[in-house]
């Protein structure tokens, strides 16, 4: 079985101390953000391997997506939009992952993609003389 990217040590310092229980589970959740990127991305242990890909960098990929699926089920802290009024007071927040789904950001892709990226260019379609 391989190892996953990423361990709660790793997350515990890139967010906050976590608690026993919040520890098993992120060392489930980024087993399991670790077995996406190995779907999705075939060639990173071979990358890593090579030094093409610099682990700590495959580490923090795996470690924010597992911290959005923590934060989602931790009240407040994952709201992007919801309101509340109480008489002349009104709050308004939003919910960011209300799913609490594994994912990963177009840059965290971007990071863990061997595939060259796409630059913006332009071509002159003005008839030369």
């Amino acid at each position: 079985m391989p190892e996953s990217y990423a361990t709660a040590g790793d997350l515990a310092v890139r967010w906050r101390p976590l608690t026993d229980a919040e520890e098993t589970r992120a060392n489930i959740l980024l087993w399991d953000a670790s077995r996406r990127v190995r779907r999705l991305f075939p060639r990173t242990d071979d990358r890593i391997a090579a030094g093409e890909l610099d682990p700590e960098d495959v580490a923090a990929v795996v470690v924010a997506a597992v911290k959005r699926q923590l934060i989602a089920g931790g009240g407040a802290e994952g709201v992007t939009q919801q309101n509340q009024t109480a008489g002349p007071f009104s709050v308004q927040q939003s919910f960011g992952n209300p799913m609490g789904d594994l994912y990963f950001k177009a840059d965290e892709v971007a990071v863990l993609s061997d595939k060259p990226r796409r630059r913006a260019f332009s071509v002159d379609l003005t008839p030369q003389p």
